[in-house]
């Protein structure tokens, strides 16, 4: 991955992309009245960044990704098995991003960050200075309001995840996080977040 710097010069010249999906987001139990608001991300790191840096809020195309992705599952056998975990939720929101999401499947876009497959699926746990918090944090001062990327859980083909920087999301037009509840079971403090 780039330095900083490099990465300030070479992000302004990629093509941002564009979403209306409905992705999975999978969250402690215990933020279940602050669901969307990012509150696990003030107090823990993630693979784009930093605990308190930015309100971030991750999501996984698929929901045994989503689950994988936290921990909850392990592969025991090229099965999978649920791990011992706190308890959590899983919501399936739509995500409405009409412009503005680093696209880091997309292989072209590599070379000009500096970054290779490896290290955008690889482990960041124990790095002091992790190459993807690092991109996440330009990326984030950039006011860039998403970043997909790639899992390492898939099976054949590249397993997409997205991390949203709420805050930046909600100064997009158009831009939205819709949860799908039909019969209204998720507590009212928990409402979509919407751009102006």
């Amino acid at each position: 991955m780039h330095d900083e710097a490099e990465l300030r010069a070479a992000l302004p010249k990629i093509r941002l992309a564009t979403c209306s999906e409905t992705w999975t987001n999978v969250s402690l139990y215990k933020w279940r009245k602050t669901l969307l608001s990012a509150a696990g991300s003030a107090v823990s790191d993630g693979r784009y960044h930093r605990a308190g840096k930015a309100p971030a809020l991750y999501f996984a195309k698929s929901p045994i990704v989503a689950l994988a992705e936290v921990g909850s599952l392990a592969a025991v056998g090229g099965k999978y098995m649920m791990a011992p975990r706190a308890p959590q939720i899983i919501t399936c929101v739509h995500v409405e991003i009409p412009i503005g999401i680093l696209d880091l499947t997309d292989p072209s876009n590599h070379g000009a960050l500096g970054t290779s497959m490896q290290e955008l699926t690889g482990s960041w746990l124990l790095d002091v200075d992790p190459p993807t918090i690092r991109l996440g944090q330009v990326t984030y001062s950039l006011g860039i309001p998403a970043i997909k990327f790639p899992s390492k859980f898939g099976e054949k083909d590249i397993e997409p995840n997205l991390v949203v920087f709420i805050d930046h999301l909600q100064e997009h037009s158009g831009a939205k996080l819709d949860p799908h509840d039909p019969e209204s079971d998720l507590p009212k403090t928990v409402v979509p977040l919407r751009g102006p």
